[in-house]
C-alpha cells in the first residue's frame, strides 16, 4: 500500500481490520506484531497489513456473498469497509486464489 496516511486513518484502517478478524485471527495479529517487535502501527509495515487486511477483507466477502452479493460487489463493499481501494483488495484476493491451486 503506497499512500500516505496520517495517525488517525492509520487507526481507523487498523481498527476496520481488527473489528472482522475472528478471535484466532486477532491473537495471530497479536503474536506477529509481538513476534516482529512492532510497537504501535502495524499497518505500516506491508507484508502484515497485506496479510491481514487479506484475511479481513476474505471474512467480509464471505458474509456479504451469503446474503447474495456477487464476488466483486463483495469486494467493493469490504475494501470500502476496510479503508483500502477496490484494486488492492481484489490484486490480494486473485493472487491468493492462483497460488492456493498452484502446486
Amino acid at each position: 500500500m503506497v499512500e500516505r496516511l496520517d495517525g488517525r486513518a492509520v487507526a481507523l484502517r487498523q481498527a476496520a481490520v481488527v473489528r472482522l478478524l475472528g478471535p484466532a485471527e486477532r491473537d495471530a495479529l497479536a503474536a506477529v506484531c509481538e513476534g516482529l517487535g512492532l510497537v504501535g502501527s502495524w499497518w505500516r509495515v506491508e507484508v502484515v497489513a497485506d496479510l491481514f487486511v487479506l484475511l479481513a477483507g476474505a471474512r467480509a466477502m464471505e458474509r456479504r456473498m451469503a446474503r447474495g452479493a456477487s464476488r466483486t460487489a463483495a469486494l467493493r463493499e469490504a475494501a470500502s469497509a476496510l479503508g483500502v481501494p477496490f484494486t488492492t483488495l481484489r490484486d490480494h484476493a486473485n493472487k491468493l486464489v492462483l497460488q492456493k491451486g498452484a502446486p
